[in-house]
């Protein structure tokens, strides 16, 4: 499946859940693994205007060479931790999804949440709780239990503290899912 095609497949089922009033929001068909990084002002402008094979290029060297300090991973949680928050304000929202839509090579998802907009994001973030995630989860037809909360609760504070840092330096937030 193409790039172009996740896009417009993801784009689909967010603007069905904002038609329908968010009550009934259709799953993701998107697979793979999540993971942030916080990019330098300078890259965010490149990248918001990149052809495909440098964003391939950008994103798989990303991937091999990132500091661990500038990345998050949130592996196969992306999908339901951004349910649950998208069902928040904007910035809440954007905190997976948010910003830009890049193309990129087949299997290869990419998002930019540009730099002036990740403090709103980051902010929003401190304020959840594990009760909250829970009581979203649930909301939302995930089956109670601890594992699944657990591991969304800790990738959803790995994102907060990795939205935060990024704030603080001004870098804006690349978001990749690739299979």
């Amino acid at each position: 499946m193409s790039t172009e095609l996740l896009i417009r497949e993801l784009c689909r089922a967010v603007l069905d859940g904002v038609a329908s009033g968010g009550r009934a929001r259709p799953r993701l068909r998107v697979t793979g693994l999540g993971r942030h990084f916080a990019v330098e002002p300078a890259d965010a402008v490149w990248l918001a205007d990149a052809g495909a094979a440098a964003l391939a290029a950008y994103a798989e060297r990303a991937e091999e060479s990132w500091e661990d300090r500038w990345s998050v991973d949130t592996d196969t949680a992306w999908k339901p931790l951004h349910r649950a928050l998208s069902g928040g304000p904007a910035p809440l929202a954007r905190a997976i999804l948010g910003g830009r839509p890049l193309t990129a090579a087949p299997g290869c998802l990419l998002r930019l949440l540009p730099p002036d907009r990740v403090p709103a994001t980051a902010e929003a973030l401190t304020g959840l709780t594990r009760p909250w995630l829970r009581a979203r989860l649930a909301a939302l037809g995930h089956p109670p239990g601890l594992s699944c909360e657990s591991c969304a609760w800790e990738h959803l504070h790995a994102l907060r503290a990795f939205h935060t840092r990024a704030a603080d330096a001004g870098r804006g937030v690349l978001f990749t899912v690739s299979d």
